[in-house]
């Protein structure tokens, strides 16, 4: 796999992973919110996969606008959404994976209510963006 980046350690991973499986249920459906090139969805696709369920994943592949960040090189050198598409393929999740490119305040506003069982943000980590996700999702 190709990560270009830590975005989160082996232990995150692995805690990410266990949470999930805690409150895992038949058919369960996921979001996460700001994919990246997948290294948090690919630790959650195999719980979600486990039970039948479904995992979205929504971005808009510009990172954070007006932040300068450590991952702000990699969207300015790489085809992010290219590798979150080979991460994905080569994962053999791709059966239970779906792709929602978008601001995930557009996309928030076309998923029905109460229709997850599950969200992770991690998208724009500032705290108006933050909330806003959280009033809309």
């Amino acid at each position: 796999m190709n990560f270009l980046s830590e975005q989160i350690s082996g232990p995150e991973e692995i805690a990410i992973r266990d949470l999930l499986q805690a409150h895992a249920q038949p058919g369960m459906l996921v979001a996460e919110l700001g994919t990246f090139t997948g290294r948090s969805a690919l630790a959650m696709l195999p719980v979600v996969a486990a039970h039948g369920g479904h995992f979205y994943a929504v971005d808009w592949f510009r990172g954070n606008g007006g932040v300068e960040a450590s991952l702000t090189e990699d969207y300015r050198n790489h085809d992010v959404l290219n590798t979150l598409r080979q991460n994905i393929s080569a994962s053999g999740f791709e059966w239970n994976f779906s792709l929602l490119v978008g601001s995930t305040i557009s996309v928030g506003r076309i998923i029905a209510d109460h229709s997850l069982d599950a969200i992770f943000f991690d998208a724009d980590h500032r705290y108006t963006p933050m909330r806003l996700d959280l009033e809309i999702w």
